[in-house]
């Protein structure tokens, strides 16, 4: 149908002789006169397989409306096609009966095998255009629910959002505060991961990598770690000293070098 409506689909011209007979439909001083006009317009468009009701509002818009903008001609299948200046063709696959769908594309539309939508309210999945509320679009899956959200996976329910991420986390991994975390980087101690230079100690979380003991069993904190024993001080390496003690070395045979030693 060549009878131009309100979007863009509706603005295509199936050839320049249709066109400029549209273009000449406006009813204005010294034009065509509007019953005429009427007439004419119905009849191509019934022709064309409309109905009465659709072609009635769309040739009245036409035959009332000003002259149209300029338009761009185009040939599909040999057959001369032509969208307003400042649109796109939008041109679909050839179907079973050899035919295709050919429209036009305002700014802000996209193109779904041949036909021209909003892609702000509507999506397309395979070559079909569903139609959504406002903020529902979820491209390529469909239209989500109110109380779901559109995520690289389609579209899932709120409360199953991990919010520091605002996806849903998958089996491998936790919900915490940096968003999904592969599990094997949480520390069960804290329930988070550890930042660089820390390490996961099974008491107390996350640790400074220096305030671990060695089987990293818990973290020392303002102490030392001495084996698995934390400390005021640590006498080489190995024996635990109060803070009132001092480390030193004691020879326990004779000719034998002396071992860490804390004196009290």
């Amino acid at each position: 149908m060549f009878v131009p409506g309100v979007t863009a689909h509706t603005s295509l011209y199936r050839t320049r002789k249709q066109y400029r007979a549209a273009s000449g439909r406006t009813f204005a001083k010294g034009g065509v006169r509007l019953a005429d006009c009427m007439d004419d317009c119905m009849s191509e468009c019934m022709a064309a397989g409309g109905e009465s009701y659709e072609c009635k509002p769309m040739c009245h818009q036409t035959c009332t409306s000003p002259p149209l903008p300029p338009c761009d001609s185009f040939w599909v299948d040999g057959k001369e096609y032509c969208c307003f200046r400042g649109t796109d063709p939008c041109i679909g696959e050839v179907r079973p009966d050899g035919g295709r769908n050919v429209s036009c594309l305002q700014r802000g539309m996209s193109c779904c095998n041949g036909i021209s939508y909003w892609s702000d309210m509507s999506v397309c999945i395979n070559g079909v255009i569903q139609n959504c509320w406002p903020g529902q679009t979820c491209w390529p899956f469909g239209c989500c629910k109110p109380d779901e959200a559109c995520t690289d996976e389609g579209c899932v329910h709120r409360s199953q959002l991990c919010p520091g991420s605002g996806r849903r986390c998958k089996p491998h991994e936790s919900c915490t505060e940096e968003g999904c975390v592969p599990r094997s980087e949480i520390c069960p101690g804290s329930g988070r991961r550890c930042k660089p230079g820390e390490v996961c100690t099974q008491q107390g979380g996350c640790c400074p990598q220096d305030k671990a003991t060695p089987s990293r069993s818990r973290c020392c904190g303002a102490k030392q770690p001495c084996g698995e024993d934390c400390c005021d001080q640590c006498c080489g390496g190995k024996v635990c000293c109060p803070g009132h003690g001092r480390c030193g070395e004691r020879v326990l045979a004779r000719g034998q070098p002396g071992v860490p030693w804390c004196f009290v």
